[in-house]
């Protein structure tokens, strides 16, 4: 594996491509961890939180490309937000318009497939659950007979797909990762985690630049983008800071991007870097807001 490497990547829908260095993820904390559970032969489920726009789904991608690819380390990965109630039930309880928010979101059915997963499909689950692991229930995992899947969200439908990630029912993991906004806010499903990163900003109109911009390059015009970061992403980022204390690690992502209007191409470059960050200095004050 190559110090540093450019890769191309789905990110909520848009695809970017990002240079890598690979050294600020091989030092973060995170991966240590996993690398000093693998040496005792221990299998982890590992969270990756964060408000919308912090870099979750960047990072819970880089991490697990490098633990599959740099340290042969079977990694399954997904998102919370695939745990989005359908728009159809969103309508008929006529709460679609607080999309986003955990009222909109199926944290039961998250913390049931996390727990089948951990205890069915993790080599040497060490907890007092592993003597029970043979009587858990699969129910709660959609499967055809052949294969059990994940739910995934899709960003061209806006909305939900129960058959998203194909699961050998013989397959077993040691790393999985799980990333979202949530994690940390529901009790039950932070109990299931290891280990959880939680990612920072600088300042909240970084975070309003970043979603912005995102949805914009998704079709939405910027007015209704704008709404939707007053209405939406902040009362999910207050509800999501509420909840840092209970992760183990805090990491800040620094993008450098520039523009690339090439007719075959409508990614951007971005330079990736990681660095962590004391809770002590980490200040972000919500009377910002």
């Amino acid at each position: 594996m190559n110090s540093k490497e450019t890769l191309k990547l789905d990110l909520c829908g848009i695809e970017e491509t990002v240079h890598v260095n690979w050294a600020s993820i091989e030092q973060l904390p995170v991966t240590e961890f996993v690398k000093q559970c693998r040496k005792m032969e221990r299998s982890v489920v590992i969270g990756i939180c964060g408000p919308a726009g912090s870099g979750k789904t960047l990072l819970s991608k880089l991490l697990s490309h490098y633990l599959n690819v740099g340290c042969k380390i079977n990694t399954l990965t997904f998102s919370v937000d695939g745990y989005h109630y359908s728009n159809e039930y969103l309508s008929a309880q006529g709460i679609k318009h607080q999309k986003g928010l955990p009222i909109s979101m199926n944290g039961a059915a998250l913390y049931d497939d996390l727990y089948v997963l951990k205890h069915k499909f993790l080599e040497n689950v060490q907890d007092s659950s592993k003597s029970q692991s043979a009587n858990i229930d699969l129910k709660s995992l959609h499967t055809d007979g052949h294969y059990y899947y994940l739910p995934i969200y899709d960003r061209t439908i806006h909305d939900t797909i129960k058959k998203g990630i194909s699961i050998r029912p013989t397959e077993k993991f040691q790393v999985i990762i799980v990333e979202g906004l949530y994690l940390l806010h529901w009790p039950k499903v932070r109990q299931l985690l290891d280990f959880c990163v939680y990612c920072v900003v600088d300042h909240i109109d970084t975070l309003k630049d970043r979603l912005v911009q995102r949805k914009c390059k998704c079709g939405i015009q910027k007015d209704q983008a704008v709404k939707h970061f007053e209405t939406i992403d902040l009362n999910t980022f207050q509800i999501v800071e509420s909840s840092k204390r209970f992760a183990q690690l805090l990491v800040k992502t620094s993008t450098s991007t520039t523009n690339n209007n090439s007719h075959t191409s409508k990614t951007d470059t971005s330079l990736i870097t990681y660095e962590t960050v004391p809770f002590s200095e980490y200040n972000i004050l919500s009377a910002k807001l």
